[in-house]
């Protein structure tokens, strides 16, 4: 599904009449018990944060966010951390709480408003009990429909299998397919067979009493007498059976009779089996179209994130006269992490920053940003100038939202002098031999390409031998634990005051994090580099 805007509409488990969440594609949306949260579910079921939704390289993603009781998509459970993409119809589940994905904040072209005619005080509706003898018509509709059921691929194809065979074999005038009541109080209606029926009035009675999971039909007179409306349509006979989805009435097989031509005795059974079958029937269609795109989104992401690896310095080495060890742990499979070293005897220059946004998106301009830092170095140009460069390449090309937190730091031995750059990311420590670590407070300017011409200052900090230069993304300090408090500077300067080299430096922050976070799974990019001075 392409990203314009997305609604998500509440199918159950939060009060009637909450209205639709519309998600724009640029900020997404978070799911949860939280007070900052865009939807609010108020359940103890529901995590703080529980799920995002967001537009991933223009296509509508959710993620849970290492959830207690874990999110569904179409009845498959998600993986911690994974996106899965969402289509028009999808139905996410967090705990007690049932939506269902639309396009954009208007109701569907397809659907019709159809006129609701009685009043629930009007008419009654009984429930349908039990079945009678099966008709040979009705056998052989039931064939029909079963066998066009294995082959149809869509929904849409198992609607078209079902409401013709419907009223063939019921004696009912028309079949619809109704999603319910919109925001408007009229009848969504989705189908109808015979072409040409939909806009006919339907019985708000019947829709509501439906609503509860049971089909239900009109009942026989004196109790219609009160039903004027029905009455005047000259309605003889109506049924409605829902179509439930993992508990939820989600649509509707509305059929009815009008002038004389009266429907069959017990065709209410048999219209309460075959919604039975189409629940099954939709709801496998959705489970393996979940798999499928999660397949095939995992398989994209993967390809990226191996191109993103071979960018990426290795692991561990020198680089002239410095020690580094590195740790770049992607938060959504591909990451939006920034990482880089470049150097000679003479000199070393590191950057580590994040792209905003996630996903297949931040990690192409991750990309184009590596390959231009590596240019203007390569060329022998200062940082400050090419920091400079950067940050107009970045403000023309990447588009209006996209911009990097960036921190830069170049040294020369000969001047034992480290000039540093900060670029609205704020994450870097000094562990200094003697006095310990320290954060690094430098000049700078604000996020790459957030501000076209922008002229970067910088600041020129003292690196003594044995010295250790520490950066790491905002992933790291910004983790939440269960009780969503940030582990923070603090916490990772401490780990660095107990630490004597940079393989501890680094496993001592992602053990920290670990411990914090509950696991591995994190909301974010999380990637650590520490470099030694070794002459």
């Amino acid at each position: 599904m392409s990203s314009g805007e997305l609604t998500l509409r509440v199918l159950s488990g939060l009060p009637l009449g909450t209205a639709p969440l519309v998600v724009d594609p640029q900020s997404g949306a978070v799911l949860g018990r939280g007070s900052d949260c865009s939807l609010v579910i108020d359940h103890p079921a529901v995590s703080r944060r529980h799920a995002r939704i967001e537009a991933v390289a223009g296509t509508w993603t959710v993620r849970d966010l290492s959830s207690r009781h874990g999110t569904k998509v179409d009845g498959a459970a998600l993986a911690p951390n994974e996106p899965v993409q969402l289509r028009p119809g999808s139905r996410i589940d967090l705990g007690p709480v049932a939506l269902r994905v639309e396009r954009g904040g208007a109701a569907s072209a397809s659907s019709i408003s159809s006129t609701l005619l009685d009043g629930a005080s009007q008419a009654r509706a009984r429930v349908v009990q039990g079945g009678g003898a099966m008709a040979a018509r009705r056998l052989d509709a039931l064939i029909a429909i079963v066998g066009m059921l294995q082959r149809a691929g869509t929904e849409d194809a198992v609607v078209g299998a079902v409401l013709p065979e419907l009223v063939k074999a019921t004696g009912f005038a028309r079949c619809v397919l109704v999603r319910g009541l919109d925001a408007s109080g009229s009848a969504d209606v989705r189908a109808a067979y015979p072409e040409g029926s939909a806009s006919k009035p339907l019985s708000r009675t019947l829709l509501n009493a439906a609503a509860g999971g049971q089909t239900v039909e009109l009942a026989e007179q004196p109790d219609l007498a009160g039903a004027v409306s029905l009455i005047m349509a000259e309605v003889v006979g109506a049924v409605c059976a829902p179509v439930v989805i993992d508990g939820v009435a989600e649509s509707f097989l509305y059929l009815d009779a009008s002038g004389e031509q009266a429907p069959a005795s017990d065709a209410g059974p048999f219209c309460r089996a075959i919604a039975e079958i189409v629940s099954m029937c939709v709801s496998n269609i959705r489970r393996e179209a979940a798999e499928a795109e999660r397949r095939a989104l995992v398989e994209d992401l993967g390809a990226a994130r191996s191109a993103q690896e071979r960018l990426m310095p290795a692991v561990e080495g020198e680089v002239g006269g410095f020690r580094y060890r590195l740790a770049s742990v992607p938060g959504r499979f591909v990451a939006g992490d920034i990482v880089g070293l470049h150097g000679s005897d003479e000199r070393l220059t590191a950057y580590l920053g994040d792209v905003s946004g996630k996903g297949a998106g931040a990690a192409m301009l991750m990309s184009a940003i590596q390959a231009h830092v590596a240019a203007q170095l390569s060329c022998g140009r200062a940082l400050q100038e090419s920091v400079n460069g950067l940050g107009d390449f970045v403000s023309v090309h990447a588009g209006a939202g996209r911009f990097a937190t960036m921190f830069f730091a170049s040294f020369e031995a000969s001047s034992g002098i480290a000039t540093v750059i900060d670029a609205g990311h704020g994450y870097a420590v000094l562990v200094d031999p003697v006095d310990g670590p320290k954060a690094l407070s430098c000049d700078g300017g604000p996020p790459i390409g957030a501000v076209e011409g922008w002229s970067y200052d910088r600041s020129d900090v003292a690196w003594t031998i044995g010295a250790r230069l520490v950066i790491f993304s905002d992933g790291v300090a910004e983790q939440l634990d269960a009780d969503g408090q940030q582990l923070g500077m603090d916490r990772v300067i401490d780990v660095l005051s107990r630490s004597e080299t940079v393989e501890g430096d680094v496993s001592g922050i992602l053990a920290t994090l670990e411990a914090h976070a509950g696991g591995t799974q994190y909301a974010d990019d999380v990637t650590v580099l520490s470099i030694e001075r070794m002459r």
